[in-house]
């Protein structure tokens, strides 16, 4: 009988061990901000934006860190605040109609944050996106958080500011901003862009 306690007790301790040791080992980390009205204008956005596009999302490819090799860096361990250590969602945009600039027929808009194994950083700001969703995206290749050398894709101009959500009756909405800029007909926006 005294076996079976010291065994079951050495379970526990196995299992509370791999517990912490998986604690220890994976990392959530939440990233937010503050931000102007200015940000929210259309005339902003416009003016700092290469590219305006008419789309829907037609993938959402597994998130990865931004190393070469894809995996961890050792110095990620402390949080994922620095440059060396983020992870990235790519989503897959199939273009409709290029409002400003070009842009191939299909591209890639890159947003910070997801979850790599036990490793997830939700950054508040970012665009977040569903699949099939149609959109109107601001977009940019200046990219500072994620290596861009070969200009393979775009950043949403002003963060979840640029992006819209296209709905049925034809709306182009923001959720998460004030009241005053969450809901504008698409018509009025497409006119708007360009028109400064």
């Amino acid at each position: 009988m005294k076996k079976i306690w010291i065994y079951m007790l050495f379970a526990a301790i196995l299992t509370v061990s791999v517990d912490v040791a998986t604690l220890i080992n994976s990392t959530t980390t939440v990233t937010s901000s503050i931000w102007s009205d200015d940000v929210l204008s259309t005339p902003f956005l416009d003016n700092h934006s290469e590219s305006v596009v008419v789309g829907h999302v037609i993938e959402i490819l597994p998130s990865q860190w931004n190393t070469p090799d894809r995996k961890k860096p050792k110095s990620s361990e402390a949080g994922l605040a620095s440059q060396d250590a983020s992870i990235y969602t790519d989503v897959i945009i199939k273009v409709d109609k290029n409002v400003k600039g070009s842009t191939p027929a299909t591209l890639v808009v890159r947003t910070l944050g997801g979850q790599v194994g036990d490793n997830s950083n939700f950054v508040e700001d970012e665009a977040k996106f569903e699949l099939g969703e149609n959109v109107l995206l601001f977009l940019t290749k200046e990219d500072p958080f994620t290596d861009n050398s070969a200009g393979t894709h775009y950043r949403i101009t002003g963060w979840k500011h640029g992006k819209f959500s296209i709905t049925k009756d034809n709306q182009a909405v923001r959720p998460s901003v004030p009241a005053e800029y969450q809901k504008i007909p698409l018509g009025e926006l497409l006119n708007s862009i360009g028109a400064q």
